[in-house]
């Protein structure tokens, strides 16, 4: 109502006598009596006088002091963006110190989500209104990458055959059983033997790969280097692509259970170490399609993520064939022994697929170190605090181990035939 006053510019006896004239019900009672009290007592009725007596009956200070108390401890909770900001302008007029836009900023900020939190406070915002969007708009494109990488694991299941369907098979290599339908043998073996990708059968256990890399069978062909079935060691053409593998580098050792171990050096765990360094590069990439916090380390020997991070992003981990000792300036040696293999991640626009081991980061998400930068050929401009890609005019070679990786995975390949006619030439 005051709004409607001070638009019409109403006199303070004005006001007074319109609002008198608004009371209905249990208010316009309390106003009778009051205003009796007040005339036997001879103080003058003014509108100061009238508002101060209302909010002390209908809106007293121990609701305000609640109102302030609740807005000092608000936070996001199970509340969407839209709603905590709707909650957040609501309870700020009920703080009563004063206040500038960079501390509600602040304020805001604090009461996100920690996945919010952490890639909002990245920006330095200082505007309100923009910050409130932004985080709007984080909300609503990690929302549609979770579901995105949803429907990419409900597609990628390749079904597993039951015991009872291998028990028929009488011979690894026995023919496929006839159709019992009046159907052809070529529409038999057509349904059999499929282009499809996952119809890659074993006939000694049913798995998904050939026989040949069969893990059931005794002397068959692994890769330790690599970490992959069908070749030994020797026998391995991935050559320097070892981003693209499970990281087995390092010093390695036995110890008394069996199992090996490597030793990996990373320069910071923490994002404050990571300030504190004028050598490194702290960035924000795009992990499955959701924004990172990166650090770009060439002391670290390996690539890694954190656990948070993995949580958040619900990545699946991989058990390593060996400990790997990350040791650090300020938190020692670090064990671990789990990787989240062929993560895609996209910097500054270039895409690639990164094996991440899992470490306990603090303020960090990933860390990518000298393995991704030497693989793909990055250099780290220091003095502008910047990357250096290789260019795109470079011919990239492909050994036939990456060939036969990427074929496995199911990518389409096109086998392209050239050929010199040669040109007679006139002799004498």
């Amino acid at each position: 109502m005051e709004k409607i006053y001070n638009a019409k510019r109403c006199s303070n006896e004005s006001r007074l006598v319109y609002t008198e004239y608004q009371l209905t019900g249990e208010a316009c009672h309390w106003w009778s009596a009051m205003k009796a009290l007040l005339e036997d007592q001879r103080i003058p009725v003014t509108w100061d006088l009238f508002k101060e007596k209302f909010y002390g009956e209908f809106f007293p200070d121990s609701v305000r002091f609640a109102k302030e108390v609740e807005f000092l401890q608000l936070t996001q909770g199970g509340m969407t963006v839209s709603e905590y900001t709707d909650r957040f302008k609501h309870l700020v007029r009920f703080y009563t110190m004063g206040i500038n836009e960079e501390w509600q900023c602040r304020k805001y900020e604090n009461g996100l989500k920690p996945d919010l939190k952490v890639m909002i406070s990245n920006l330095c915002i200082k505007s309100f209104p923009v910050m409130a969007e932004r985080a709007k708009v984080l909300e609503r494109n990690m929302l549609e990458a979770e579901r995105y990488k949803k429907q990419q694991q409900s597609t990628v299941r390749v079904p597993v055959p039951s015991r009872s369907s291998l028990s028929l098979r009488q011979t690894p290599y026995s023919r496929p059983l006839p159709l019992r339908s009046g159907s052809s043998s070529q529409g038999s073996v057509s349904a059999n033997y499929s282009d499809q990708p996952g119809s890659i059968r074993c006939f000694n256990c049913g798995g998904p790969h050939y026989r040949s890399s069969c893990p059931q069978l005794g002397g068959y062909k692994h890769c330790s280097r690599y970490g992959r079935n069908g070749h030994f060691d020797t026998e391995c053409n991935m050559g320097s692509r070892a981003v693209m593998r499970p990281p087995i580098v390092g010093r390695t050792a036995q110890r008394s259970s069996g199992r090996a171990q490597a030793v990996g050096q990373v320069y910071a765990l923490t994002g404050v170490e990571a300030a504190s360094s004028g050598n490194l590069i702290i960035s924000t990439c795009l992990l499955f399609g959701v924004p990172c916090c990166v650090l770009f380390d060439s002391g670290a020997t390996h690539s890694f993520i954190s656990k948070a991070c993995v949580e958040k992003l619900g990545l699946a981990e991989c058990e390593m064939q060996l400990d790997l000792v990350v040791t650090t300036l300020a938190a020692g040696e670090v064990r671990t022994s789990t990787v989240c293999v062929r993560c895609p991640i996209e910097v500054e626009g270039y895409k690639f697929k990164v094996n991440l081991i899992c470490l306990p980061l603090q303020d960090l998400e990933v860390i990518l170190g000298m393995d991704w930068l030497t693989s793909n050929h990055i250099l780290i401009d220091c003095g502008k605090k910047k990357l250096i890609f290789p260019k795109e005019e470079e011919k990239l070679t492909l050994t036939l181990g990456q060939i036969r990786e990427d074929l496995i995975e199911g990518a389409m390949s096109f086998l392209i035939l050239t050929g010199a006619r040669p040109t007679p030439t006139k002799r004498g």
